[in-house]
Formats: C-alpha cells, structure tokens, sequence
C-alpha cells in the first residue's frame, strides 16, 4: 500500500498500537465510497464497537475485518 511505503517498523506500530486502531483504518478503506448493504442495497446503518456496520433496513451486519481474515489469516495466525 503507498500509504506506508517508506514507514518504519516504528512508524507502523506507532500509528497502529492496537487492534482497534487496525480495525478502524480497515473500515476506512472498505466503505471510502460510502455503505450499502449487501443483502437489500440500503444505505443508511449503525456503526458497531468494532467499526461493523449494520443495515437499518434488514439489520445485516458487515465486518470491516472480513478482507483481512481472507488475505491475511488464510495462510497463517497473526494479531493485528
């Protein structure tokens, strides 16, 4: 990603020193073109704790972490 092209071990751990602040930056990404539902197309929702989004029309609820669990955890076991 040319976001941390050039950062530091440092620099990363610095700006990411928990798994919240993980999951927030991946939220960012997933919805940058703004919500909608996968089931029914809604735009409108409710942002959970962990930075999920749930549809106020059929209440599904999407987690910003479900890139990250495929791409990441699928070939090994990593805490963010």
């Amino acid at each position: 990603m040319e976001l941390f092209k050039g950062q530091s071990l440092l620099e990363f751990t610095e700006r990411f020193k928990t798994d919240l602040d993980c999951e927030e930056y991946l939220a960012s990404l997933k919805w940058e073109d703004g919500y909608c539902c996968r089931k029914c197309g809604h735009k409108k929702y409710q942002v959970r704790k962990d930075f999920s989004r749930t549809c106020n029309i059929c209440g599904d609820t999407e987690s910003p972490l479900v890139v990250r669990q495929h791409i990441i955890l699928c070939k090994k076991s990593v805490k963010l």
